[in-house]
């Protein structure tokens, strides 16, 4: 794989002022790279902080033109590891970042002696609350054209334990945390959800009433 360091860092030899400007708005773009902190929760943190030194990514080999794989680094957290994968296949990628994680561990142990930091109640230490626990969030991007315009869709998402945001016509769907669930727990939590919404939405688009759906769920 190849490390991209941000714009104008200086904080690595072999790509002393960092990627190309242009370079860097492109893989932003692409979903590959990270951008400046905006928000003033993440400023007051001081995660802006000596912006972009020591910053970049490292896309694995092979992911480079679908940016399937890729490790942000210093973005808020040290590591921050992203998987994409197409046709809904959230285990392939859950499997594919877990291993990924196992053998970066293993080489920070072999090297320093101790691996990622953990409490034993509250999972691992990480800069953002909502990623206690496991460490870990899985999101899907959904056609739910049917579903996202009823006025229960909101609640009903909050009771399967997931956020919901509107982009580019799709419905993203992330996990809610659970600091008391392992990831794989949390992952099997989040199918079912999922898989649960586009039964709902299926059954709108066959004109099948979901009312009695949603009441056993106390929804309505």
């Amino acid at each position: 794989g190849q490390y991209y360091p941000l714009a104008f860092s200086t904080s690595y030899a072999p790509m002393p002022n960092g990627m190309d400007p242009q370079e860097e708005r492109t893989l932003v773009e692409l979903g590959q790279v990270f951008g400046f902190p905006r928000s003033p929760a993440d400023l007051s943190a001081g995660i802006g902080r000596d912006w972009p030194d020591a910053r970049g990514a490292f896309i694995l080999e092979g992911a480079e033109s679908d940016g399937q794989t890729v490790v942000w680094i210093n973005q808020a957290d040290h590591l921050r590891l992203r998987c994409f994968v197409a046709g809904g296949q959230m285990e392939l990628a859950y499997d594919a970042l877990q291993g990924l994680a196992d053998r970066i561990e293993k080489a920070v142990k072999d090297s320093k002696g101790t691996g990622f930091a953990r409490h034993a109640d509250f999972g691992y230490l990480t800069t953002d609350s909502l990623h206690m626990g496991a460490g870990v969030q899985f999101s899907a991007a959904v056609q739910l054209r049917h579903l996202h315009s009823r006025p229960e869709f909101r609640p009903l998402c909050a009771l399967l334990n997931l956020v919901e945001t509107y982009r580019d016509g799709c419905t993203e769907l992330s996990s809610y945390p659970a600091p008391n669930l392992t990831s794989e727990e949390l992952l099997r939590q989040t199918l079912q959800s999922l898989r649960f919404l586009v039964s709902l939405e299926k059954k709108l688009v066959d004109d099948v009433a979901i009312e009695e759906d949603l009441q056993a769920l106390g929804i309505i």
